[in-house]
């Protein structure tokens, strides 16, 4: 179910370039754009220069885009045990619409269940990823399985260009910068207390390059 795109979020040629016939393709630079903790901004938390890290005296996350879900480390810096409630954290699409997330280890089949908490000890880190639930499909036939939508399904992204068309592509990548990808809610608890995490990602810069 892993399959990175990238190692700090930077997600570039998602379309092909095998086509001779297109000239120019759309690249993306992506990551965490704003950070709420109990329903309070705090951005100022997310490292600039690595848009993948967020840091504050509980927790730390580390974030990376997959084809299919939003692979993390969480590190827990308190000196009690973390729990990580499954059942209410949310992946958030661009819409605004929330949906269910199962994790590593999470059969298909049982991706609708109640899922137990994760526990992190003090000092201890959790690596894993989240998915939404409903992104995961079952394909029927003789070469059917279980298939998984993209976690950007729907967004149009995938845009190459010829010459001719140059200016539409320049348009595109002027147009989504700045765009709001998806946001992600972790639910954790911490010496009892419940303290929600959400995380919104999005565009940071696009540019059109050239297909070589």
């Amino acid at each position: 179910m892993k399959k990175s795109l990238s190692g700090l979020l930077i997600v570039a040629s998602l379309v092909l370039s095998g086509c001779s016939m297109f000239k120019y393709r759309a690249d993306y630079i992506m990551g965490m754009t704003d950070a709420e903790r109990d329903n309070t901004l705090v951005t100022q938390n997310i490292n600039k220069d690595m848009n993948s890290h967020y840091e504050d005296d509980l927790v730390s996350f580390d974030f990376e885009l997959g084809e299919h879900d939003l692979n993390f480390v969480l590190k827990n810096k308190t000196n009690n045990t973390i729990k990580l409630i499954w059942d209410e954290s949310l992946f958030i699409d661009a819409d605004g619409a929330s949906h269910k997330v199962f994790h590593s280890g999470i059969k298909f089949t049982d991706r609708e269940a109640s899922m137990p908490p994760s526990l992190i000890i003090k000092g201890g880190k959790l690596t894993d990823l989240i998915a939404p639930t409903d992104y995961a499909y079952f394909e029927s036939g003789r070469y059917g399985g279980w298939e998984q939508l993209p976690i950007l399904a729907g967004l149009d992204l995938d845009k190459v260009a010829t010459e001719a068309n140059h200016a539409k592509i320049v348009e595109h990548v002027n147009k989504v910068k700045g765009m709001n990808l998806f946001k992600a809610l972790f639910t954790l608890e911490i010496e009892g207390v419940k303290k929600p995490y959400i995380f919104s990602f999005g565009i940071h810069d696009a540019m059109v390059k050239e297909i070589k």
